[in-house]
């Protein structure tokens, strides 16, 4: 079966004294079947097809920032991932496969704030013969150490995954390792989180066993001489695994929430990991049998309270679920919501606790999104309308929080007739949901979904391909949290017009933005970046 993998999701990035950790709570979500080797492990090339030669359009949007080619090849590059480090002079670290005409190589580059530029001098992290067969995934810690995990296919054709270290102090990667698992079957995406301590890397991937899909999980030891503690199988038994979650709390309790087939449909499970004892063992969340649990997420506050959301089939529509745990247990599961006929969930939690879920409602063929919050000693509220316009179909984005409790919803909306727009609505502390507008006026095309980040202040900046003018362009613009305003749209791609693909976002604690994204020039694709 072909593995599918959901990109990583930060749900929140505010950068108050209480609430930094939060900024680096990476919540990764995975999608699989009973195989595959995770994202683009079978699939070679980009996932659009080349423009035609020709005239490349041009554009009226103005450029933004100074987008650069990062690397110099032949061949085809692919599969881009960034990530970004959490000092005041922020790394960031971009890698991605590149084709040589014979297999896919990993790479390596970065950017130094505190230098100001690209390292225009790749580094190849992979040793074998055989080249990567998926994304290179990563992990920074807070000291600027890097852990990247990729698959590689073994004598058997086998997805095996491998890894490579980098810490801040030492002068170069630390020779690949293999993770170990399961001696069959193709391993796929893999999910890290950092222990705050900074010592510990711990990663689970779903991996076919044979007849059934498992969850697998290992700890890496950062420290000179360390390495990987040794795989172990976490999974509740029984049928294949499906969606996977792993978060981490500050006191370095890391947690696998995971979708898992019964036989009959996929129940929710949980197993979380202790830093001195190990993984406790798995307990099973949803209690509701009529149908498939999907589309889980997680948030947890600064005092270690995690709240998940999931939905639930009733054999006709989903229902939207929750549950909590305190920080000892798990709590009873609830049914939240509207009603029936529920989509894209998604989470936030601000600095005093309090968590905003968002979802789609689906009525009669068309969508609004609802929200609704939960407050510590309160409990959950009455959902609230977020988006009102008649005849639209929706699809969730983002949710982000500030440091000050207020939470913004993104999404994209087609109404019956007229273009995909992306829209916003805005959840201000002192006077709750505020009304919905459209954040561009690029009225010509259609808008791809974005990706978004947000920084100490609540500025948000968002990423998006659009189709304007008759072409296709990569663009972007800003919220700024203290006059509730978007800004212009501009063009992150200011060298080529013919449209980049796959754009990935950072944003730093200071505002400082990274997209990086596949550049369609001279019939290959290339990798891009752009500071602004």
């Amino acid at each position: 079966m072909v593995t599918t993998t959901i990109s990583m999701k930060l749900m929140n990035f505010s950068y108050s004294r209480r609430f930094c950790r939060l900024a680096w709570m990476v919540v990764l979500v995975a999608l699989t079947g009973c195989g595959g080797a995770g994202g683009d492990a079978t699939d070679d090339s980009p996932a659009a097809p080349l423009p035609e030669p020709g005239p490349r359009p041009t554009s009226s949007i103005p450029t933004v920032g100074t987008a650069k080619k990062l690397a110099s090849f032949d061949g085809d590059a692919s599969a881009p991932r960034i990530a970004l480090d959490d000092r005041r002079s922020a790394t960031v670290y971009v890698t991605w496969n590149q084709n040589d005409g014979v297999k896919n190589d990993l790479y390596l580059t970065r950017f130094v704030s505190g230098n100001g530029f690209w390292d225009l001098t790749p580094e190849k992290l992979n040793t074998s013969d055989s080249g990567v067969s998926g994304a290179g995934e990563m992990v920074v810690n807070r000291e600027g150490s890097v852990a990247v995990v990729w698959p590689e296919p073994d004598s058997n054709g086998r997805h095996a995954l491998w890894s490579s270290y980098h810490g801040f102090s030492e002068r170069g990667w630390r020779l690949p390792e293999a993770l170990g698992g399961a001696s069959s079957g193709d391993a796929g995406r893999a999910l890290m989180v950092v222990e705050s301590a900074n010592r510990y890397v711990v990663v689970v991937w779903p991996q076919d066993g044979g007849d059934s899909g498992r969850l697998w999980a290992n700890r890496y030891n950062v420290d000179p001489g360390g390495g990987w503690e040794g795989a172990e199988s976490i999974d509740a038994g029984g049928g294949p695994v499906g969606e996977v979650l792993l978060v981490i709390d500050d006191q370095n309790t890391a947690t696998a929430i995971w979708t898992q087939h019964d036989g009959t449909r996929y129940n929710l499970w949980a197993r979380r990991h202790d830093s001195g004892t190990g993984w406790a063992a798995a307990q099973k969340l949803d209690t509701e049998d009529l149908g498939d649990v999907s589309a889980p997420q997680a948030v947890i506050d600064a005092d270690g309270n995690m709240t998940l959301v999931w939905l639930q089939n009733d054999g006709d529509r989903e229902r939207l679920w929750a549950i909590r745990h305190n920080g000892a247990a798990w709590q009873s599961a609830a049914e939240i919501g509207v009603a029936p006929g529920v989509a894209d969930p998604r989470l936030v939690v601000d600095a005093d606790g309090n968590v905003t879920v968002a979802w789609v409602q689906l009525t009669a063929g068309w969508g609004d999104v609802w929200a609704q919050r939960y407050l510590p000693g309160d409990g959950w509220g009455t959902p609230a309308s977020v988006s009102t316009v008649a005849n639209g179909v929706v699809e969730l984005a983002w949710l982000m929080a500030d440091s000050a409790g207020n939470v913004v919803a993104i999404w994209r909306e087609k109404r019956d007739t007229g273009y995909q727009n992306i829209w916003a609505g805005r959840y201000a502390v002192d006077s709750g949901w505020g009304v919905a507008g459209e954040v561009e006026n690029l009225n010509n095309g259609d808008a791809g979904m974005p990706i978004a980040g947000i920084d100490s202040s609540g500025d948000i900046t968002l990423v998006w391909r659009h189709r304007h003018e008759e072409g296709d362009h990569l663009v972007s613009t800003r919220y700024r949290s203290a006059t509730d305003r978007w800004g212009r749209v501009t063009k992150v791609e200011s060298a080529y017009e013919a449209g980049g693909i796959e754009p990935h976002l950072v944003v730093d604690r200071d505002g400082d933005a990274t997209a990086v994204w596949l550049q369609p020039v001279d019939n290959r694709y290339e990798v891009w970046g752009n500071r602004f």
